[in-house]
């Protein structure tokens, strides 16, 4: 920065002149002042470029940082899909295992309800039988009775001897104990009736039972299928919000990677931009030091002409002409002089023209770069 404000400042011979306004040193003055111009049009330029570098680095951060976020919410989006699954697991896995057990309830109870009523019938059909049979030797017993005792009475109605009274009264007891064995037989049948009733009852009971399960089951079922309906539908918006997810993920990846390729298009832009600048520095360097030779060497030759002018007016009258002469000349040297200082300023004019076309340039891409940032 000391060597470009020392750059920037004119020498002590170009602030003031006591001869006249139009010498070397306006000129002078007028190049300073455009030399300081261009250092601060290459200062602006130099400022802007780091411009468009830091946002260039503040863009790549942004990217970095974009893409270690959506990495998290893919993580989270995995985490809360595998937990949703699991709770949806969880009381699929119960609703199964008590379907299990209502199927073994319900075959339990059925084996245990036929068992029961296969030996209630057995036992039935071996009690009917044997009282079948005891009721029929009963009733043959009874005829065989009656019929002895009617031939008996038949035949002693009219005098019965003594010797046979005892069998009479025999015969009377065996005929009332016959009887009590028959209402015995009979209670017992009744009494076997109750049981196959009570039976029945139980079987009754048992059959209503498994048909509040088969209900109970039928219940479970459609609850499964209501919540299998719930797991699908459920498994169904998780795999639209992953889906979404993905596509939205793909997209964003597309645009960061289309971001990518603009900004390697900007950042290609911006070197080819900064080798210009580059370029142009280095011509505007070269230029600087042609001028400041031009100049300095233009300073010692009118420098040296006014110190000879100067010793001439001391001559005598006769070294005026000559004076005049050289003065003449000097003056259509200067004349020459500013015609191509002119021609160099405007040179430089345009050279500062393209510049601020360049600086547009790069303030269009800066702007560019921050608005995608």
């Amino acid at each position: 920065m000391a060597s470009r404000k020392a750059w920037a400042t004119p020498p002590s011979h170009a602030r003031a002149s006591p001869w006249t306004t139009r010498t070397p040193n306006a000129r002078s003055a007028r190049c300073w002042a455009s030399r300081r111009q261009t250092l601060t049009a290459r200062e602006v330029i130099e400022a802007e470029c780091e411009d468009i570098i830091r946002a260039t680095n503040e863009l790549v951060e942004q990217t970095a940082s974009n893409e270690a976020e959506i990495k998290l919410l893919r993580a989270e989006l995995d985490k809360l899909a595998s937990s949703s699954l699991a709770r949806v697991e969880a009381p699929k896995a119960r609703l199964a295992a008590h379907k299990k057990d209502l199927e073994d309830a319900e075959k339990r109870l059925r084996q245990q309800g036929t068992s029961e009523l296969v030996k209630a019938r057995d036992i039935l059909q071996e009690g009917l039988s044997t009282i079948r049979s005891q009721v029929e030797q009963v009733e043959a017993q009874c005829r065989q009775t009656e019929d002895a005792k009617r031939q008996i009475v038949d035949s002693l109605r009219d005098n019965v001897p003594p010797q046979l009274a005892g069998t009479v009264s025999l015969l009377d007891g065996t005929l009332a104990e016959v009887k009590a064995c028959r209402k015995t037989l009979v209670d017992f049948d009744s009494s076997l009736k109750a049981e196959a009733a009570t039976k029945a009852k139980t079987k009754t009971e048992l059959e209503l039972k498994a048909e509040s399960v088969r209900a109970e089951a039928a219940s479970m079922t459609s609850m499964e299928a209501a919540l299998d309906e719930e797991i699908e539908s459920v498994t169904r918006m998780i795999e639209l919000k992953q889906d979404q997810k993905r596509k939205n993920d793909k997209r964003e990846v597309q645009r960061m990677q289309e971001d990518i390729k603009r900004q390697e298009g900007l950042q290609k832009e911006v070197d080819a931009l900064s080798a210009e600048l580059a370029d142009t520095k280095i011509e505007a360097a070269e230029q600087k030091e042609k001028l400041e030779s031009e100049a300095r060497a233009m300073i010692r030759t009118m420098t040296a002409e006014v110190q000879e002018m100067m010793e001439a007016r001391r001559f005598t009258n006769e070294t005026v002409p000559r004076i005049l002469q050289k003065e003449l000349e000097m003056q259509k040297r200067i004349r020459e002089t500013e015609e191509e200082n002119l021609r160099k300023v405007r040179v430089l004019m345009k050279e500062l023209d393209r510049r601020k076309e360049l600086t547009e340039k790069i303030r269009a891409i800066t702007a560019r770069v921050k608005g995608h940032a």
